[in-house]
């Protein structure tokens, strides 16, 4: 039997990945690191999948980038996760430029960021040309084993009913906010 494959198909004729979650990082890379990354690089051409990194830091989304390209990855197709902690807005800006999606996470945990702040950033992002690369999230849910019944989890609907509003009261078009709630996601995770 053929170990390429399966069914009488190739495996590259099975499906996809969609995408791949697995990146984080809070400093540079180290060579185990860096060799994972380049076999996410390396492996798109045959995937096609988008890769979402869940790193804090300007600088790390940045190197991180430039070992996939250097593997032979799209820009476009790498979504740094958790944008907004990184302080410096041109690291935001220099990630677009190469054609990265921008994700702004915790949208509604007031204990972290409030609403202005996003805000701010969203206009500043679509000021600057790059709505179109910019995702919006809450991550909301969560359980809690340290508390009975895992605590009272965070409904998942404050980024529709909550800030879209405010978004839209601050001069956001229904067009843009269309874009940054259906168009974008739809293209971040398209194949």
């Amino acid at each position: 039997m053929d170990a390429g494959r399966v069914d009488g198909r190739d495996r590259r004729e099975r499906g996809r990945a969609g995408s791949l979650t697995g990146l984080s990082a809070s400093r540079r890379h180290d060579a185990l690191r860096r060799e994972d990354i380049e076999g996410g690089g390396a492996g798109w051409p045959r995937t096609g999948a988008v890769i979402g990194s869940h790193t804090i830091r300007g600088k790390v989304a940045l190197h991180q980038l430039e070992v996939l390209e250097a593997a032979g990855y799209s820009a476009g197709r790498f979504i740094w996760i958790h944008t907004q902690v990184e302080p410096d807005f041109a690291l935001h800006l220099a990630a677009a430029r190469r054609g990265a999606w921008l994700e702004y996470d915790f949208i509604g945990n007031q204990d972290a960021y409030n609403d202005n702040f996003f805000i701010e950033r969203i206009h500043r992002l679509l000021d600057a040309g790059f709505g179109a690369q910019l995702l919006l999230s809450h991550d909301r849910g969560w359980f809690d084993p340290s508390k009975p019944g895992g605590g009272i989890p965070k409904p998942y609907t404050y980024l529709v009913e909550h800030f879209l509003p405010k978004l839209g009261a601050s001069g956001v078009d229904e067009a843009t906010l269309r874009q940054l709630t259906h168009t974008n996601p739809w293209r971040a995770f398209a194949r």
